[in-house]
């Protein structure tokens, strides 16, 4: 959620009707903590919670539907959901940061961004904190909320590749392999190097052996994609993505049958 924005009480009601739904049972107005009532009152007075955030994340417009829908049923308000297709995460808190420092409201009540985005705006302190325990007792702990109160997880991914399964010149078995010459011209990865600080990480290769592949990679790769794109892999446009996004578009993909 963003500081400075006018919309931030609807802005956590919304962030509080995402966290409900990530966690198994239903919330009902009887059951709501002081903390709760005190906000959803003030959530419906203002009406209205404005997102900006890219097609891939949650849903896109018909998540944002349906979190309008749930959010209403849950909490028993009548709030209206606006919502945009933004740019990629990573832009996104550019986009965020620049237009605080120049004292201008966010263009989204709520920020969706990955691990590795989140921590520049926490330092820029362009996120409210919220007291999610007050607010759901006994549902929402620390192992969900993070940063002081000012980010809460709502899914968890794994990271890997995706490749195409009648195309690909052989199965690949390690991030090695894409860097044999049957894969060259073939591959694309991202425009934000997604999970590339995965393998830079501890227990995995490090920095210097992660960057060292990077640079071997850019040799391969013929393209560049957003992280909801994985379709352009299973249509043959490209073979794989190194490293991918992990996301819900491509576990419906599968399940139509598409070779990724």
């Amino acid at each position: 959620m963003m500081a400075g924005h006018t919309r931030r009480i609807a802005a956590r009601a919304f962030a509080v009707a995402m966290a409900t739904a990530t966690i198994a049972g239903t919330t009902h107005a009887a059951e709501m903590s002081p903390a709760m009532k005190s906000l959803v009152a003030a959530a419906q007075k203002e009406g209205e919670i404005v997102l900006t955030f890219g097609e891939g994340a949650v849903g896109g417009v018909e998540g944002a539907r349906k979190i309008e829908a749930k959010l209403n049923q849950v909490f028993g308000t009548k709030i209206k959901v606006t919502y945009t297709p933004g740019p990629s995460m990573p832009a996104m808190a550019s986009q965020i940061a620049m237009l605080q420092a120049a004292k201008q409201p966010s263009p989204t009540d709520v920020y969706v961004g990955w691990s590795r985005h989140m921590p520049s705006l926490h330092k820029r302190k362009a996120l409210l904190a919220v007291d999610w325990k007050a607010l759901l007792p006994g549902r929402v702990d620390d192992r969900i909320v993070e940063f002081d109160g000012t980010m809460v997880k709502i899914v968890t991914s794994i990271p890997g590749v995706f490749y195409n399964t009648k195309l690909a010149p052989f199965r690949p078995e390690r991030m090695t392999d894409f860097l044999k010459p049957e894969w060259k011209g073939k591959i694309a990865s991202t425009t934000y190097s997604a999970n590339f600080d995965v393998l830079a990480g501890p227990g995995m290769w490090g920095p210097e052996k992660a960057i060292d592949y990077a640079k071997k990679l850019s040799g391969q790769i013929t393209g560049l994609l957003r992280c909801n794109e994985s379709e352009r892999i299973s249509s043959g446009e490209f073979l794989a993505m190194v490293p991918n996004c992990a996301g819900r578009d491509v576990e419906d993909q599968i399940k139509k049958g598409a070779p990724i």
